[in-house]
């Protein structure tokens, strides 16, 4: 975990310095949207936080589905702990009880 962290710093890092470094003004088009004049450095801090959003958004998503499974999971092995404790509970007390009648 502490890998993925200092490699995202890095990675964070070098395209900060990726976008100060690259400060022209250009033109944005995108479907019926159009910019005319927008800094670089803009461009491309936006979509990279919006990338790094959208990471956030699947990860947060996988989290949830896994935590419900796991509160779902835990809840189906107390069920089966409380049954097994219930069938050792009734074997117990006729272990070794045999009377003869005679």
């Amino acid at each position: 975990m502490t890998a993925i962290l200092v490699l995202s710093l890095i990675l964070a890092l070098l395209v900060a310095i990726f976008a100060v470094q690259n400060i022209n003004a250009v033109q944005i088009s995108f479907l019926l949207w159009k910019i005319e004049e927008i800094s670089l450095v803009l461009v491309i801090l936006g979509s990279a936080a919006a990338g790094a959003l959208s990471v956030f958004f699947v990860s947060l998503y996988k989290n949830i589905k896994l935590r419900i499974e796991v509160h779902r999971l835990k809840a189906e092995n107390k069920g089966y702990l409380d049954e097994l404790e219930v069938l050792r509970g009734g074997r117990d007390g006729a272990d070794g009880r045999i009377e003869c009648e005679s």
